[in-house]
């Protein structure tokens, strides 16, 4: 984490994980732990895509801010995960019978604007933990 950085601030709620990951593996390894637990209070146990509603602008826009706006993933990840994830948001779109398109194109249209923000900058309601991270990305030479 000193030496890559933290997860951006500004992905908080979708694919913070999937960036971060990306990231700190092309620098080093991956551990596999089969103990671990992570919760996701979704519409559906276990499927975070079953019923996204608004927050398909995040998965939208943070998923191509990774694609599109970092050095996390190889050229041939870019185009797997990218081709993944379309057809997942085509199928999603068809299951809700496209009410989630104006939210996903949303989405789509403020990744195209602009990327992610320091996290300091997300962060800056609370001036210490702002300089914390200010100074663990600045280690990180972000």
């Amino acid at each position: 984490m000193r030496r890559l950085g933290l997860p951006y601030a500004d992905y908080f709620i979708w694919s913070d994980d999937f960036e971060h990951t990306g990231r700190l593996l092309r620098e080093g390894r991956g551990l596999h732990v089969p103990g671990s637990v992570v919760e996701h209070r979704t519409a559906q146990f276990g499927n975070a895509q079953s019923n996204p509603g608004s927050r398909f602008y995040y998965d939208v826009r943070n998923r191509l801010w990774a694609l599109l706006r970092t050095s996390s993933f190889t050229p041939m990840e870019r185009v797997l995960h990218g081709g993944a994830t379309a057809l997942g948001w085509l199928r999603l779109l068809a299951r809700h019978r496209g009410d989630l398109f104006g939210v996903g194109m949303h989405g789509m249209l403020s990744a195209l604007r602009r990327g992610p923000r320091p996290s300091p900058t997300v962060l800056q309601a609370d001036g210490e933990v702002a300089a914390d991270v200010r100074a663990i990305e600045r280690a990180a030479g972000r």
